[in-house]
């Protein structure tokens, strides 16, 4: 994607950076590598809960705070941009997104951006769950 000059993210929740889990997670000088080759690296939470909705407050602000005090110190600046885990999100959680800091967030909405609700509600392809569409998607943005 770099090398074609599309912009992309890459999402990482703070708890897991470089530790391996069932699958082995990027680590600080992996993300600051791919953020120098034009990456967006963007802020998945702390601990990436499976539903942030069911978090009570005071826990949601934390995981959403912390996570992006984290990155502010590891990548140089706090990022703008959200991910909700496993794309779950409502109006509470986009308010505490935004009362964290965050400007913009994703979430695993069908549709195109453009079509999103608000900056805090970006529709985006998961590439772990509807892979075949983002490359379909992608192909026919590059004709």
């Amino acid at each position: 994607m770099a090398r074609r000059g599309w912009p992309f993210a890459v999402s990482a929740h703070t708890k897991y950076v470089g530790v391996a889990t069932s699958k082995v997670h990027n680590g600080w000088d992996e993300l600051r590598a791919m953020a120098r080759g034009g990456a967006r690296i963007v802020c998945q939470t702390h601990t990436h809960p499976p539903d942030l909705r069911l978090l009570k407050d005071p826990a949601l602000q934390k995981d959403l705070s912390f996570s992006r005090q984290i990155m502010a110190r590891e990548l140089g600046a706090p990022p703008d941009f959200l991910t909700y885990p496993s794309g779950k999100w409502d109006r509470r959680v986009a308010l505490a997104a935004s009362a964290a800091g965050y400007r913009l967030a994703l979430t695993e909405d069908q549709g195109s951006a453009e079509t999103s609700p608000h900056l805090l509600g970006i529709h985006r392809y998961s590439t772990h769950r509807r892979w075949e569409e983002v490359v379909e998607a992608v192909a026919r943005s590059a004709r």
